[in-house]
């Protein structure tokens, strides 16, 4: 039964048992021969009847009973009028309360269905005007991100010129996927796209695809390309894809599952030469589903990382414009490793806000010291930090390049706050190539112990994956048999603190260049 129904249902039938008890329930009062005369002569009956073999008769407080056999009917009658009554059949009764609650169900059941339609119907026509947002949004106006920018560029000029490419046999990609942390800029970079190749940009979160009414998600999508396709060339933005683009498991979800299959159906329906690219972002790409990142559909990826030293300079060069401030900005952007744009923005703000408390005429290193706690990043306060803590951050990353070639691990990106390196095909990987990455894995750490003699969390998410990997190799592949996990990361730590015992001397020149550059 519908959840809706259960409740009301089931008072309705309490109620009917309770009227059908209180129909049934004989409250008379027995009575003799005397008592019933009694009444016929000394007060005037409000109602006399007979009923299943009994007389009945109630004065003005009770009703009494007695058998016709113990009673002359006919001279009761000169006293007061008697009928007679027919007894209320039990099954009939029920027979009642069965058809009331059956019509009160059906009735509930056919609202619910109305509702239910009237409300897929409403979603779906709130969603049938899709229309292009405009944004005046320039590349010049998203800094820190020089890289991305870079790869996004060479697709402006497709998209104002498709047929030229198509008429020479080049294929641009139908789908790109943006890949980096919350705040860096993907929209911004999208948008930028969008407004620089001069067409229409469609934005949707993958978030509002997904309905409790199945099939809802799946239109919205079909709408979307839709509207894109008649407007071509255009820029499809789906932020958050990982929402509905996560793998499919054994835990099924009809609607997102509906509306993943249609995302799929339609990067397979559109041709490139149309004009038509889909951008996704996420900062959660291992969580993807393989078939979102085949060929043909969101193939290319552009990594979109949190900015450098220099790009933490633009992005505080480009907030403060406009305000007058006298912040020494080498100084701003030294300090604040692991900030994305989103944060410099906020933490921009929340100097100039605290500046003008001050009832200060300009923004100064003052100002920003007295806010540095209060950037928030999601749930994390994240603190600007000292050259300490930046030393720390600079030597446990020199230790993984510095070991990186010796252990067969390939460094896509590497800076103060991030490295990023290219993942193998597990299934190829052989015992010592598991271990080599654990020992990848827990080099920082190492490093650091050795170096200041005592163990740091810095690098906590590091030894995570240290023993993620080994578990992986002994669970799922079966590798290390009859060696406990604990022995295994024994055997790794010994391989890495030989290895970096050989690399003193160039561990501290790329951990000096980290410092200077905030990058390799």
């Amino acid at each position: 039964m519908n959840k809706k129904l259960f409740v009301p249902t089931i008072s309705l039938l309490v109620i009917f048992t309770a009227l059908f008890i209180l129909l049934l329930k004989d409250n008379s009062i027995p009575a003799n021969a005397t008592t019933i005369q009694k009444i016929l002569n000394e007060n005037k009956p409000n109602k006399c009847y007979i009923e299943e073999g009994n007389f009945f008769i109630k004065d003005t407080h009770d009703l009494y009973k007695i058998s016709l056999e113990a009673i002359d009917v006919k001279e009761a009658a000169k006293k007061c009028e008697v009928i007679t009554k027919k007894p209320i059949s039990a099954d009939l009764f029920l027979l009642l309360i069965t058809i009331a609650m059956l019509g009160y169900v059906l009735y509930r059941y056919s609202q619910n269905q109305n509702n239910s339609q009237r409300t897929t119907a409403e979603q779906t026509k709130n969603n049938d005007l899709i229309l292009p947002i405009s944004s005046n949004t320039t590349f010049d106006d998203v800094a820190g991100v020089e890289e991305a920018k870079e790869e996004l560029f060479e697709l402006v000029d497709y998209l104002k010129n498709p047929a030229k490419y198509a008429k020479i046999g080049i294929r641009m990609p139908r789908g790109v996927l943006l890949v980096g942390p919350p705040g860096v800029g993907k929209t911004l970079l999208a948008k930028a796209l969008a407004n620089e190749a001069g067409i229409p940009f469609y934005y949707k979160s993958a978030a509002t695809f997904v309905e409790m009414y199945v099939g809802v998600g799946a239109k919205r999508v079909s709408d979307l390309f839709l509207a894109a396709n008649k407007n071509s060339p255009a820029i499809i933005f789906i932020d958050e894809i990982d929402a509905i683009g996560r793998k499919r498991s054994g835990e099924r979800n009809e609607e997102r599952e509906s509306t993943l299959n249609q995302l799929l159906t339609e990067m397979d329906g559109f041709e490139s030469s149309n004009g038509v690219l889909a951008i996704a972002a996420t900062n959660k790409p291992e969580v993807l589903d393989e078939a979102l990142l085949r060929a043909n559909r969101f193939d290319r990826k552009v990594y979109v990382d949190l900015p450098d030293i220099s790009g933490r300079y633009d992005l505080f060069k480009l907030y403060l414009k406009g305000k007058t401030y006298s912040a020494n900005l080498n100084e701003l952007a030294k300090s604040s490793v692991g900030f994305s744009g989103a944060m410099i923005s906020s933490m921009v703000n929340e100097a100039a806000l605290h500046a003008m408390r001050e009832r200060k005429q300009e923004i100064t290193g003052d100002d920003f010291k007295a806010v540095a706690g209060k950037v928030i990043d999601g749930k994390k306060r994240v603190l600007v930090l000292d050259n300490t803590q930046r030393e720390l951050l600079a030597l446990g990353q020199a230790a993984k390049f510095v070991l990186s070639k010796d252990l067969g691990v390939t460094i896509e990106h590497l800076s103060l706050s991030e490295c990023r390196i290219v993942p193998k095909n597990e299934e190829f990987m052989s015992e010592k190539e598991f271990l080599d990455l654990t020992a990848f894995y827990i080099s920082p750490n190492l490093i650091l112990e050795e170096r200041y003699g005592d163990k740091y969390a810095l690098f906590w998410q590091d030894e995570k994956k240290a023993l993620h990997n080994t578990e992986l190799a002994k669970t799922k592949y079966m590798l290390f048999d009859g060696i406990e996990a604990e022995a295994v990361l024994k055997v790794a730590e010994a391989r890495a603190k030989e290895l970096l015992s050989t690399r003193l001397k160039e561990l501290q020149i790329i951990k000096d260049k980290l410092l200077n550059e905030q990058k390799i």
